[in-house]
């Protein structure tokens, strides 16, 4: 217990974003148990964040599959917290391995995961990969956690020196991820002392271009709502080139104190047992082996193990080799995408990737692909390009199987050259085969046609009529999507509320949960339209109600045509937005959780082909 006997507390937040560059957040964070702060209860309290490899297939899918199983089975299991942490861990890593199996076009399912468990007065840290974690006490901030790239391993084992690790050639290239192999090594930090005023900052390396230095003084003096926005923000002001995720925690806040500048940070890289006992060695042995590393370079790869037995492996000795090629092919594909050669490029990233799943300039270099080819079809699109645009999205989609997105606008291009789209899979499959088609020009006015779906929702959450659509308050979001993908749509219902804290909206170019815009008001409150991407919200309008509103009835419409939505209430337009792209999707409306909400008179027309 503390020194006055007194529990502690914690607060925090949590923030992640795409970035400026990525199509796809491959992010994925948790915070478990979800609803409960209290450190001493049974199980404690568990932060992770998993950044999946960027470019790889299946990024996304194996950051969630990371939160997903880690968080499930530590809260399941009956062993130690350490052990139970690991074991955790470690089944997250043989459940994406299994999931991706042993061949993928680009690279295995990969994701890096960093654990941070706080319990009692101890906190205990389950960590692989480049994700980092921090701690941050008496005005100085230390890195808890290792960076698992194969430069620095090397640099830790006494292999290279820190000035060879500077210029050495793959230094982004990871040395251990979640998924790749079938087993993993795990870095375990227990017994970590929780103090009041302490605050730990978890990462991915989204924020690496934000220093600790800086990190120090904006967690310190900021709430964590307040820290975790800045950062965000301070990484893409300084390009936005990689998806980002902080959640910062705070240990008793009102005991912590603000960081005058400049300020005194400490980074701490723990060394590995074996280099501690090869600093013991006397400076003669450690000239010998410096002078056996320039044979062993120069000469056969087994010169060097043979003689010193210092357990560096044939094998190493040849990814060391790999590394060095891959970085004459590296250059030459980087060069290829500064001349736009995309598909040649493409082809020796593959071969790099093929020999080093981890390489992550690499990757970056597929993902940087995928983004120009996106753009290129987007271009395309707006022309009316249909067949053009489809072949690059095609080309985006065998790099990015998962990108919700990209799957749409292939189904868009699809609809437009007279293909049938696929029939979309986040849809009941039993409502598909009775949808009735909108022909351009026609019109739905009730809520009892085929077509309607409820993803997500209970019937018993609901009740149709024929003009009329009554939601319970439950504790669970509630929509109503109309099955079939528009253009130049106008959707216009009155809704009526019981209790200011209802929250209603209107749904437009909806083509998975993650991916859509949404126009939301409350009675009395503001009216808002966001776009949710990647399963991330962006706000793009705010306006202020007018005092002369009704306090529980309402009329919303939303309209857009190409690129430009406008959105109105029952006084007339409100105000516009211009998106980059034109929208197409499907339509629908929305119920916030804990909220009774009944629509009426819904109208709802669009087109199914652009003329």
């Amino acid at each position: 217990m503390t020194s006055n006997d007194k529990k502690l507390s914690l607060i925090f937040a949590a923030r992640s974003d795409i970035g400026l560059v990525r199509t796809e957040n491959q992010d994925s964070f948790g915070k478990f148990p979800e609803n409960d702060l209290n450190l001493y209860n049974k199980k404690g309290q568990l932060f992770i964040v998993a950044d999946g490899m960027g470019g790889h297939k299946g990024g996304k899918e194996a950051s969630t599959i990371a939160v997903n199983v880690v968080s499930s089975e530590y809260l399941n299991s009956s062993l130690d917290d350490s052990t139970a942490v690991r074991e955790a861990i470690e089944k997250a890593n043989l459940t994406i391995h299994n999931q991706a199996g042993h061949s993928t076009e680009f690279g295995r399912m990969g994701t890096t995961c960093s654990v941070l468990l706080l319990k009692n007065e101890t906190g205990i840290i389950g960590h692989v990969g480049d994700s980092r974690i921090y701690k941050i006490e008496n005005n100085k901030i230390e890195q808890l956690t290792d960076d698992h790239t194969k430069v620095l391993e090397m640099l830790r084992e006494g292999i290279l020196t820190p000035e060879e690790a500077k210029n050495y050639p793959s230094k982004s290239v990871l040395a251990r991820a979640l998924g790749v192999e079938e087993k993993v090594r795990v870095d375990i930090i227990p017994d970590i002392q929780l103090n009041r005023g302490q605050s730990f900052v978890l990462c991915s390396d989204g924020l690496g271009k934000v220093t600790a230095q800086e990190i120090l003084p904006i967690v310190s003096n900021h709430t964590p709502p307040e820290a975790c926005k800045i950062l965000v923000g301070l990484a893409n002001e300084r390009g936005g080139k990689d998806n980002v995720t902080v959640i910062v925690v705070k240990i008793d806040p009102e005991y912590s104190v603000r960081v005058p500048e400049p300020v005194t940070v400490t980074e701490v890289v723990r060394p590995k047992p074996i280099k501690k006992r090869k600093n013991l060695w006397p400076a003669a042995v450690l000239i010998i082996l410096l002078i056996l590393l320039v044979l062993f370079i120069v000469y056969k790869p087994s010169f060097f193990s043979d003689l010193t037995g210092s357990g560096i492996s044939q094998n190493e000795t040849a990814d060391q080799k790999l590394s060095d090629a891959d970085e004459n092919m590296l250059k030459e594909a980087d060069a290829l995408v500064d001349r736009r050669d995309y598909d040649d490029a493409l082809n020796l990233y593959k071969k790099i990737l093929d020999k080093e799943p981890m390489h992550q300039a690499a990757l970056k270099g597929v993902n940087e692909i995928a983004e120009a080819y996106f753009s290129k079809a987007n271009n395309l699109m707006y022309l009316k390009r249909f067949e053009e645009a489809l072949t690059y999205y095609q080309k985006v989609e065998s790099i990015q199987p998962e990108n919700e997105i990209v799957k749409n606008r292939i189904k868009l291009c699809n609809s437009q050259i007279g293909i049938n789209p696929a029939v979309d899979s986040s849809m009941p499959e039993k409502d598909t085969t009775t949808v009735e088609r909108l022909e351009p020009g026609s019109q739905i006015t009730r809520f009892d046609l085929p077509g309607w779906n409820y993803p997500g929702t209970n019937k018993n959450e609901f009740t149709i009529r024929s003009h009329e659509l009554d939601f319970q308050n439950t504790l669970s979001v509630k929509n109503i999507i109309y099955n079939e993908d528009l253009f130049d749509v106008t959707l216009v219902v009155s809704t009526v509320v019981n209790n200011k804290s209802s929250s209603v909206g209107l749904i437009i170019g909806y083509s998975s949960p993650s991916d859509y815009y949404i126009y939301k008001h409350h009675p009395g409150g503001e009216y808002v339209l966001q776009k949710v991407q990647g399963g991330e919200t962006q706000n793009l309008l705010t306006i202020k109600p007018d005092a002369s509103e009704s306090p529980d009835r309402n009329l919303l419409k939303i309209q857009y045509t190409n690129n430009l939505i406008s959105i109105y209430n029952e006084n007339g337009l409100l105000s516009s937005y211009k998106s980059i792209w034109g929208i197409y999707g499907k339509a629908g409306l929305f119920v916030d959780k804990n909220s009774t909400a009944k629509f009426q008179n819904i109208f709802l027309s669009g087109k199914t082909r652009l003329d």
